[in-house]
């Protein structure tokens, strides 16, 4: 007889029916699928986020029907082998709807396994996050909007207390609107940086504080409703005459539009405050509240200290600088404004700077070339740096050169340093005509390193020298130039006397492109520095050649003329204009019996 299958506990069984009951009347979406993507169960959430009247209807249908071809493909390739392989995938996906509306949901997705491990379906549960992307979406509004939200927060307030009270008035007609725009508020004030606060008059009761109240006092709403007086426990003690003065006008009836003052954290952290503020009253003008906004400008305080103690710095040195520096403001209309100048510009340039602030460039200095002027004006409107090396000025006070480099110092600002460079030009000017004149100049003009290794050589030089006139003369010795006798008088006497005295002259040889003595007249001047030692040496090198060989042919022509002087068969005397002998021969000596010495200086 076969055995009787055992009939499910009925407790077992409701137990079950209502976990059914669950599952359909759940408000998430649960779905499953066999493992080739095929639903076969759809809970009631589901079809509704599907766009299915009934779940008979979802069964069978592929999931991924219900996700754009770039999802479905990503679940293909993707999650669901992930899903197999891992056991769960958790995910935001776009489920699409048969009406082909777009919703966006949490995905649990996972698999189902029989005992062996053995895997049987996949199991989806769906939540939707629609509510939740809007939210994110108006939060992400908000805060791009929230600058301009608190600059114009005072205004916003002033217009909600005038709907208040109109509101009041016509609270049947507008009480559904009322709750919509209440509701709108609530969110930008609960979500604000700003702490935004209503106090009643007279007794001084917060009626409403935001929680950005922790953020910047350190203590909760809740502490300021318990507690009224905490204000003056908050108020840091350097303002707190300040603010007793403050509400005794309040309770006039005047208020200040807004504060900026010192709190003192809960942690005890000194912390700076902006407070705007308007002044709710009743029909007869008595005050009802004071509702503010209260922002953290602690870092803006910091920041502007810093500023100022850069600026105070910059100004100091600028001050006391050795150059010259002008400051300008650029406005909107392109002027170009004199601000002043520092004490050394008013030396550099002989004038009182002061009696020219405030007027515009082209009146403060009327001879300066338009290029300059426009040139410090992109300075200030782009912050890019301008440099000239020479800026020519000249007006009936003023004429020299000077050296240029403008900066921004700030919006629409700029200076400019300037060095009086005439000096520095006529020396440049003297220093090319003189190098002028060495390039001209038959002689051979050099310095060196006080090893030999050169350094400059005029073009008289390297024709001397034989060498290219665009020839790299720093692989070049100036010892290399020299026979080894005359190196010896260069080194042993030359310059060791120029070293003592500054200047050494004399006679020495160099070798020639021919490969031959050539000699030369030589000066050397040792340049030393402040401790005595050698910096580099200069010399003057003359060829002396022709002068040599006239010296031979004068020399020659005085031995012949001596030779015939003394052989002669007369008697032969030279005197001076004053008749004294100065030169006599051996034939007059015999003649006068007298010797050449008694003979010579006589008459």
């Amino acid at each position: 007889m076969p055995r009787r299958r055992p009939s499910p506990n009925p407790r077992v069984k409701a137990q079950r029916g209502l976990f059914e009951r669950f599952v359909e009347t759940a408000g998430q979406a649960m779905g499953m699928a066999d493992l080739e993507g095929r639903i076969f169960y759809a809970n009631a959430a589901l079809c509704r986020m599907l766009g299915e009247e009934r779940s008979i209807d979802v069964y069978q249908k592929d999931i991924f029907a219900y996700y754009d071809p770039k999802t479905a493909e990503r679940l293909r390739q993707e999650i669901l082998p992930l899903v197999e392989r891992e056991g769960q995938w958790v995910g935001e996906l776009l489920l699409i709807s048969c009406q082909g509306y777009a919703t966006p949901t949490i995905e649990n997705i996972y698999v189902l396994r029989d005992d062996s491990g053995k895997p049987l379906c996949i199991t989806n549960v769906i939540t939707d996050i629609s509510q939740n992307k809007r939210m994110e979406q108006e939060i992400c509004a908000y805060r791009a909007h929230l600058e301009d939200l608190v600059s114009e927060r005072t205004a916003d307030l002033k217009m909600s207390n005038a709907l208040l009270h109109k509101e009041i008035a016509e609270r049947k007609q507008v009480e559904e609107t009322l709750k919509i725009s209440e509701e709108r508020f609530r969110r930008l004030t609960e979500n604000a940086k700003d702490m935004i606060f209503r106090m009643s008059l007279p007794d001084g009761r917060y009626e409403y504080v935001s929680p950005a109240a922790m953020e910047i006092s350190g203590y909760e709403p809740a502490d300021f409703y318990q507690n009224p007086l905490l204000i003056q426990k908050v108020i840091h003690h350097d303002w707190t005459d300040y603010f007793v003065r403050e509400f005794e006008n309040i309770f006039k009836g005047a208020m200040s539009p807004a504060y900026e003052f010192k709190i003192v954290h809960k942690s005890g952290q000194e912390r700076w405050v902006h407070q705007r503020n308007v002044m709710v009253k009743d029909d007869e003008g008595r005050p009802l509240a004071i509702e503010g906004i209260v922002t953290d400008i602690t870092a803006r305080k910091q920041a502007e200290r810093a500023f100022a103690e850069s600026e105070a710095r910059i100004r100091e040195i600028i001050e006391n600088a050795p150059f010259g520096a002008h400051s300008y403001q650029l406005e909107d209309d392109g002027t170009l404004i004199f601000l002043g100048g520092n004490p050394a510009a008013d030396h550099i340039l002989n004038i009182k700077h002061a009696a020219l602030i405030g007027k515009n460039i082209e009146g403060a200095f009327p001879m300066l070339p338009p290029e300059i002027s426009d040139a410090y004006r992109e300075v200030a409107r782009t912050g890019q740096r301008w440099v000239k090396d020479v800026v020519q000025y000249k007006d009936r006070m003023i004429a020299s050169a000077f050296a240029v480099f403008a900066f921004q110092t700030g919006p629409n600002r700029m200076t400019a340093f300037f060095y009086d460079i005439t000096e520095r030009k006529r020396i440049e000017e003297e220093r090319s005509r003189l190098m002028a004149i060495l390039e001209s100049t038959s002689d051979l003009v050099a310095t060196s390193r006080p090893d030999g290794w050169l350094t400059s050589l005029n073009a008289a030089g390297r024709r001397m020298l034989g060498w290219e006139g665009d020839e790299d003369i720093r692989g070049h010795n100036i010892n290399e130039a020299h026979p080894a006798w005359a190196l010896r008088i260069v080194h042993e006497e030359g310059i060791p006397e120029a070293r003592t005295h500054g200047t050494w002259q004399g006679e020495t040889a160099i070798i020639g492109p021919d490969g031959r003595e050539v000699p030369v007249s030589q000066v050397i001047v040792v340049h030393s520095g402040a401790d005595g030692e050698i910096e580099y040496i200069s010399t003057i090198i003359r060829d002396i050649s022709e002068r040599k060989r006239s010296e031979e042919i004068l020399r020659e022509s005085e031995e012949k003329f001596r030779m015939i002087f003394e052989s002669a068969p007369m008697s032969i005397a030279i005197s001076d204009l004053e008749g004294r002998y100065i030169d006599v021969n051996e034939q007059m000596c015999e003649r006068t019996q007298l010797r050449r010495e008694a003979i010579l200086g006589r008459q």
